[in-house]
């Protein structure tokens, strides 16, 4: 299937900004890490 392929493709590049950006987050609001 190709729209499930570009899914991963994307997710793939996106999954690594996102914990990182996420991270930021709970950093800036003094959160603890649940992950």
């Amino acid at each position: 299937n190709m729209q499930r392929t570009l899914v991963q493709k994307a997710y793939a590049e996106i999954a690594p900004r996102a914990e990182k950006w996420i991270r930021g987050i709970q950093e800036a609001f003094c959160i603890p890490a649940a992950v």
